[in-house]
């Protein structure tokens, strides 16, 4: 393994700007507070975000971003040819001989390199996400994986809570807090030192409705004692009919705006993405481009 630590050579771009990432949005590391760095990865859509330095990238095993639905991507070994380690200087970590660089990936893709479950055996919890949404996924031998915890948090899959501290800009705190001067303040509602006890159920009293009264047409007796006029009871059902077609209406504007958000989105998407693959594809002459193998889309 490479002893000098060199972080293979990024232009970090802003990818897509999204409001379920772990960490704040960022162009460049000047966007981000002290003590974290801007790094981009990708799995079914490019992201980059702010996270704790070191970054992963080149022969560097580090942070990567994530989202909240599935935790940091990890941080992955991936064997290059030679000829691309002899561009620069310690770019690149070397295991049983074989020469690799360290990206951010989607689990899934991970094990598809690796094989045998080797990311997610070691990484992925009974939720779902990886180390628990509250670390990241890395290794140091190119082979097996393991947890690295956000402060704050231990265990081999970060499920213990051990302080309040935290970083700010890079997601500590979850979902439902805030890093402040280096300790997490919680939303309304949310406590434990890493604001991850949701507020107790309130119980909710359900209201049954009065059955609509049966229709006669002689005014005889309702069933309650109550005797029917007919007159009333015609009037009453037409409003029952005019409520119950507005509220169909409602419910098609509602399904209609609802598709034709949906469709917005998609496009959106895949003009971002399409703009991620320009950027990585152009050959830029003011400075070194991203590698396209560092972005690695699924």
């Amino acid at each position: 393994m490479a002893t000098a630590m060199h972080p293979w050579p990024l232009r970090h771009r802003f990818l897509q700007e999204s409001t379920t990432l772990i960490g704040d949005t960022c162009r460049n590391t000047s966007d981000c507070p002290s003590g974290s760095v801007c790094v981009a990865g990708s799995a079914f859509t490019s992201i980059q975000s702010c996270v704790q330095t070191p970054g992963c990238g080149g022969n560097v095993a580090g942070n990567c971003p994530g989202v909240l639905s599935a935790g940091q991507l990890v941080c992955a070994w991936n064997p290059v040819s030679p000829s691309k380690c002899s561009d620069y200087e310690n770019s690149c970590a070397s295991f049983d001989g074989k020469s690799g660089i360290y990206m951010c990936m989607s689990i899934d893709r991970c094990d598809s390199i690796h094989g045998n479950s080797s990311c997610s055996s070691g990484c992925q919890v009974s939720n779902g996400l990886s180390c628990n949404g509250r670390g990241g996924c890395q290794t140091t031998d190119g082979k097996t994986y393991k947890c690295s915890c956000n402060e704050g948090w231990d265990g081999d899959f970060c499920d213990n809570v051990v302080s309040s501290k935290c970083q700010e800009g890079i997601g500590n705190c979850g979902q439902f807090g805030k890093c402040i001067n280096g300790l997490c303040s919680c939303l309304q509602g949310y406590k434990g030192d890493q604001c991850q006890i949701p507020p107790a159920n309130s119980t909710n009293t359900t209201t049954i409705p009065l059955s609509t009264p049966i229709n006669t047409s002689d005014g005889k007796s309702n069933g309650n004692g109550n005797t029917i006029n007919p007159n009333e009871s015609s009037s009453s059902n037409s409003w029952w009919w005019i409520i119950v077609v507005a509220i169909a209406g409602v419910a098609c504007l509602a399904f209609v705006a609802f598709v034709v958000r949906k469709k917005m989105k998609e496009r959106e998407d895949e003009r971002a993405n399409a703009a991620a693959r320009e950027l990585m594809e152009e050959n830029l002459d003011d400075g070194v481009q991203t590698p396209k193998g560092m972005i690695q889309t699924l």
